[in-house]
């Protein structure tokens, strides 16, 4: 009888285990930045819950060699590494939890910790 209800105890976890979908990742919170629009405008733009561990291209960006993005604010649970490059390519930074980057921290892509 023990034998049984030992049994389909470790059956049930194991049944609960497999049957609970994994979990997405993703930080949570808001990542801001600031980029300059194609008519000239300064203009903002806040990625809301953003997926962790894949390397996001900043959209708003022209192919202009010139065109970053820049006085951001990481709001996330998670640490932000901005790029200067492309597809989390070249200099990189890394914004803690709460951390602010300034005007000069030029960056075109993120990933998330």
């Amino acid at each position: 009888m023990r034998k049984n209800a030992a049994f389909l105890a470790v059956a049930t976890v194991v049944t609960l285990a497999l049957a609970t979908p994994a979990a997405a990742t993703a930080s949570e919170g808001e990542f801001t930045y600031w980029h300059y629009g194609d008519n000239g405008e300064l203009q903002s733009v806040t990625l809301e819950d953003p997926p962790s561990g894949d390397c996001f291209d900043l959209p708003e960006l022209t192919d202009a060699a010139d065109d970053y993005a820049f006085r951001s604010f990481n709001q996330t649970d998670s640490a932000a590494t901005v790029f200067k490059g492309d597809g989390c390519q070249g200099d990189s930074f890394v914004l803690d939890v709460g951390a602010r980057g300034s005007d000069g921290l030029l960056f075109r892509s993120v990933i998330f910790d």
